[in-house]
């Protein structure tokens, strides 16, 4: 597979890694992802991380400031909240 790009995906079911720190429900979890993924688009990858959409001016497509992390708003209904997206054990 030589010249193939090598792709990940990741899904944000937080928050989107682009929204601005001090904001409602922002901090740890997207500047970690948006940090793993422009480290990892360093190494080479092509990043795409879904997430849900949080306002609808956002643009469905947006590009992260590193280079080959790309974002994709997903529209949704209703928010789960954070202690229901996985099981406690």
């Amino acid at each position: 597979m030589a010249g193939r790009p090598r792709r990940i995906a990741i899904l944000s079911v937080h928050t989107c890694p682009l929204a601005e720190l001090g904001g409602k429900k922002t901090g740890g979890m997207n500047v970690y992802i948006r940090e793993l993924s422009g480290e990892m688009a360093k190494l080479g990858f092509q990043v795409d991380i879904f997430t849900r959409y949080q306002d609808s001016c956002e643009a469905h497509l947006s590009t992260s400031e590193a280079a080959g992390v790309r974002v994709v708003h997903i529209p949704s209904g209703w928010i789960m909240p954070k202690n229901r997206v996985s099981p406690t054990i």
